[in-house]
């Protein structure tokens, strides 16, 4: 049996010292709250140490940030994971990116990844508005391959097939959805997109710290400005006549061979 590395939490959770980062507070302040059972704290069978749920820290945080954004810019941009009052404006944003309701992913199905994945989701936001979202987590290639040739949707892929960021996983990351507002006041158009972009580029450099990497990473382009994106993105589409279309490509980026992709 694999020795478990007691300096590293499960998939969903956070040691104490990556939770006192995440939230940017000192020992004394976490367990402050740990105590008053603000962050629970939970006991793993066969870990000496504690463990804190990873939704529990965000959310935590993410009161921080509104209590002080009255007294912030609200040219602040954050970037994190989704929580499940995100989902209804998640949504919305991704209809208005397709101009309808009918190509998002439902509201449930939003919520089953999350609880499969904490960190399948996440959002840019601006002050209080949600610009920017991402959906992405490891499958099976046979799972991918499914999604790549239409014989599944984003709503239909098996919830059990949706893996979690762990070090060193066998599984490439599949790209569900991205979306971003248009920002019409705005000089430079894409300018919430290329904040979007350089976000997840950052947090891919984070989890490649960690040990979670990635050799290769698979989409889906169903509108003219994600096959657009994913192209800028140096993906290169995957040769399944049965999967294109003029308005559907699938693409594959392969980070060993492609050295000038921004998510490099």
């Amino acid at each position: 049996m694999q020795k478990k590395n007691r300096k590293t939490a499960p998939p969903g959770f956070l040691t104490a010292q990556d939770a006192m980062t995440a939230m940017g507070v000192p020992s004394t302040t976490f367990y402050s709250l740990v105590r008053g059972g603000i962050i629970p704290n939970v006991k793993l069978p066969g870990r000496k140490e504690n463990v804190y749920p990873l939704n529990s820290v965000e959310a935590y945080r993410r009161s921080l940030r509104e209590a002080m954004s009255p007294y912030q810019s609200t040219q602040i941009y954050y970037f994190g994971i989704a929580l499940r009052e995100d989902i209804p404006d998640i949504e919305m944003l991704v209809a208005s990116e397709h101009g309808s309701y009918e190509l998002t992913v439902p509201q449930d199905v939003l919520e089953a990844w999350i609880r499969k994945n904490p960190e399948a989701l996440h959002i840019l936001s601006k002050g209080a508005d949600v610009i920017g979202y991402i959906g992405m987590f490891p499958l099976p290639l046979e799972t991918i391959m499914k999604r790549l040739t239409g014989e599944y949707w984003n709503r239909t892929i098996p919830i059990d097939d949706i893996q979690p960021f762990v070090p060193k996983t066998p599984y490439p990351l599949y790209i569900a959805e991205i979306a971003t507002k248009k920002d019409a006041e705005s000089s430079e158009p894409r300018h919430i997109e290329n904040r979007l972009i350089a976000e997840i580029t950052k947090l891919l450099a984070r989890w490649a710290k960690e040990g979670i990497v990635f050799n290769e990473i698979y989409a889906v382009g169903t509108s003219e400005e994600r096959i657009g994106l994913y192209r800028t993105l140096g993906m290169q589409p995957v040769d399944l006549p049965e999967g294109i279309r003029t308005d559907r490509i699938p693409f594959k980026l392969d980070l060993r061979q492609n050295e000038t992709s921004p998510l490099l």
